[in-house]
């Protein structure tokens, strides 16, 4: 019989990774890593790194769209599907939570915290996009504006459920130590 020292994602950190993974993908967010962040900080940006496609989410929307309607169902569209996705996670958080006989680990702590921070980042990188289109036609924003505090209201139920999930699990730990 061999045992793994590596353990299964729990059903928590695994839709909280997928939410994160989705938010990147999507373009909502730019994810860099520690060492790209380290030598653009030394070095500044290359050359290459400039000419290279607009690295914000609201750039890419403008490029990518030539009219106002097209940025405005875009944004709608990505911050709907935004929403939808933390819902899901939220509600996954919830019945996690409520199941007694789950044990809370630091894993589910560590991956609920960093999809709470790119629902923060891609909330943040919408009202970038938003008030693009704002400049561009202020009569378009009303429809992205309410989906953004359909987000926000969805963003402060992962704050209070991430809080919960730490307490569980610093409760967790003071029990076993």
């Amino acid at each position: 019989m061999t045992t793994s020292l590596v353990s299964e994602d729990s059903s928590l950190t695994a839709k909280a990774k997928a939410f994160s993974k989705q938010a990147d993908e999507e373009g909502w967010i730019r994810k860099t890593s520690a060492l790209a962040f380290l030598k653009t900080s030394l070095f500044g940006a290359s050359e290459d790194e400039d000419d290279a496609a607009p690295n914000t989410y609201a750039a890419r929307v403008e490029a990518e769209a030539v009219f106002p309607v097209d940025i405005e169902a875009r944004i709608v569209k990505d911050v709907q599907t935004a929403t939808r996705s933390l819902t899901a996670l939220n509600s996954e958080a919830e019945m996690y939570l409520a199941n007694e006989q789950k044990d809370v680990a630091r894993a589910d702590v560590v991956a609920f915290e960093d999809a709470l921070v790119s629902a923060r980042k891609s909330l943040s990188a919408f009202e970038e996009a938003c008030e693009l289109l704002d400049d561009r036609a202020p009569h378009r924003v009303e429809a992205v504006e309410t989906e953004l505090e359909a987000l926000e209201a969805e963003i402060s139920v992962s704050k209070s459920l991430a809080d919960d999930i730490a307490k569980s699990w610093q409760q967790e730990t003071s029990i076993l130590s």
